[in-house]
């Protein structure tokens, strides 16, 4: 899962600091969740809300979005 995530990741014109955000993202949200559904990605937005500033909800958020669409689930 991550693997092919920073493959895709590494084919955009994504800085290095991007990457590493976005993955460590997809790390956390991993480790808290057994799979991608939309309820686990509706509890990670609010568990994100409850605990961050908006600026680090708003890059979680984008690093999720961005591995959605690597998957091709973008519409969820």
């Amino acid at each position: 899962m991550i693997e092919e995530f920073e493959r895709h990741l590494r084919g955009t014109n994504l800085s290095e600091n991007t990457i590493s955000s976005y993955l460590f993202a997809i790390r956390q949200y991993s480790s808290q969740y057994d799979g991608i559904t939309k309820k686990n990605l509706r509890a990670y937005k609010v568990w994100l809300i409850e605990n961050y500033k908006p600026k680090t909800v708003n890059l979680r958020l984008r690093a999720i979005n961005c591995y959605l669409e690597s998957i091709g689930k973008e519409s969820w």
